[in-house]
């Protein structure tokens, strides 16, 4: 926590916009030891399929549904615009 706050007032000493600085390694603890943490996410095809519940299952198609129900108005939107609808 001192770290980051550290870090954000060196960056905003250097004008940095926001506190926004370059990312670089955090230093965490693990097992009582400060250790650096270079982790990177392994390959899909090494990873295992999801395993969703009926209810997760069931929210996803409801997100889904609202994407497409969005997407489709925008569509119908833009296309009233190009043929000179104003309003």
């Amino acid at each position: 926590m001192e770290d980051e706050r550290q870090d954000r007032e060196r960056a905003q000493a250097r004008g940095g916009q926001d506190g926004v600085h370059p990312v670089r390694p955090r230093r965490v603890r693990s097992e009582g030891h400060g250790a650096l943490v270079g982790w990177r996410m392994p390959p899909l095809e090494r990873l295992a399929p999801v395993r969703m519940s009926a209810g997760e299952k069931l929210w996803m198609g409801v997100l889904r549904g609202y994407l497409v129900l969005s997407g489709g108005l925008v569509l119908v939107r833009i296309v009233q615009l190009a043929l000179g609808g104003h309003g």
